[in-house]
């Protein structure tokens, strides 16, 4: 993360974790297969999360707006050249990635806005699938620096503005009410 995905060489990692080389490739085929191991980890990592933001949460708009704030932290130490090296130099890896991400991040969303809407938090009118997959790529067109380039945005900011147009947009006046109690809360 500190250093990008390209920059980094097997000689570095295997430097790095006080094993030879040669014993980092009996361990691992290249240096994909390594990536592709932290990135499930790491999703792993968000899996967990997402799991106790659920079971700690008391109504949809809490575990909501819990998990908006979990974004933002994960959000703020993403390092823009990793996410480009993985586009560039690691296609498999970051389709992989996309899969993951909206597999975890879907289900988790469908079940928040079925929840919401269940508790009258959430329009009944909304289509959970459609609107959770629109989150989902929302997301994933942040990090896109076509569209967002990162000397006009910083991804927070995108991150907040794209939340809170989707989150005002499900809404019923109740959910709006409960959603400004923990907003004021966490100030």
């Amino acid at each position: 993360m500190r250093y990008g995905i390209r920059s980094v060489t097997m000689d570095d990692i295997a430097q790095h974790i006080s094993i030879s080389k040669k014993t980092l490739y009996q361990l691992f085929k290249d240096k994909e297969e390594i990536i592709m191991l932290v990135m499930r980890q790491h999703f792993q990592m968000h899996i967990d999360e997402m799991d106790e933001i659920h079971k700690t949460s008391s109504n949809a708009i809490e575990e909501l707006h819990k998990i908006s704030l979990y974004v933002r932290k994960q959000i703020k130490s993403v390092n823009q050249g990793v996410i480009y090296d993985l586009q560039k130099y690691y296609k498999e890896v970051w389709n992989v990635y996309l899969e993951l991400n909206r597999k975890i991040f879907f289900e988790s969303l469908l079940k928040t806005i079925n929840w919401g809407k269940k508790e009258g938090y959430f329009r009944e009118e909304i289509n959970p699938d459609i609107l959770a997959i629109l989150r989902i790529e929302e997301v994933n067109l942040s990090f896109d620096n076509k569209i967002y380039p990162e000397d006009k945005y910083n991804l927070p900011q995108i991150h907040e503005q794209l939340y809170d147009h989707f989150v005002y947009g499900i809404l019923t006046t109740k959910g709006l009410k409960l959603l400004n109690q923990y907003k004021l809360n966490n100030k």
